[in-house]
């Protein structure tokens, strides 16, 4: 009988950690944590993460063709600009297409919405370490690291996400950074769900 209580008693508090755990995660990721100094890592709630990797691969071929007509037009426009300039736009158009996937994932991981169009399509956003939206810095950098090292592994690199709980690749960890199931984030927080566009 002594034995049953003490198996009640320790499955009580295995339970009471557990929801002080999660507790202690809401905490730290909720809306009011801003400003405040970051502690602890994000929770561990799989849900978060669940399918991360294949959404994250299936949104960027969304993206690159969506890039690949916005590389289009915009070249057709620079030609257009540089034969009625001579060709003194030819140079800086050209510099600004070699840059462009970079600068098209910084401006929408970096804006309110914290994802790109094919990030959107999948419900996935990035989040900061500590929960909040990533700054424009932070998109950049994230988007450098992936390029460059994307470029420099011919794509090897995209494993490593495999590899840790939360899916996260080099250039999240570079960038303080995560992605993480957008409605599912939302919910968890106790906040509207914001559906993907």
């Amino acid at each position: 009988m002594l034995g049953v209580k003490t198996l009640k008693n320790q499955s009580h508090e295995k339970i009471k950690l557990h929801a002080q755990s999660h507790s202690q995660d809401q905490e730290y990721w909720s809306p009011h944590q801003k400003g405040k100094e970051l502690h602890g890592d994000p929770p561990e709630d799989p849900g978060l993460y669940e399918a991360v990797v294949g959404k994250r691969v299936i949104a960027f071929c969304i993206d690159l063709g969506i890039m690949l007509v916005l590389f289009c037009a915009f070249g057709l426009l620079a030609m257009v600009l540089g034969i009625l300039t001579l060709g003194l736009l030819w140079g800086p158009a050209t510099a600004l297409l070699s840059i462009f996937p970079i600068l098209y994932h910084a401006f929408f991981i970096g804006s309110p919405t914290t994802a790109s169009p094919g990030m959107r399509m999948m419900d996935l956003e990035v989040r900061s370490w500590d929960g909040e939206k990533p700054s424009y810095a932070q998109a950049l950098i994230m988007a450098l690291c992936f390029y460059i090292s994307i470029t420099l592994t011919s794509g090897l690199v995209l494993i490593f996400a495999l590899f840790n709980g939360k899916n996260r690749n080099v250039q999240d960890y570079v960038a303080g950074t995560i992605v993480v199931n957008s409605s599912y984030f939302h919910q968890w927080r106790g906040q509207e769900i914001i559906p993907p566009r």
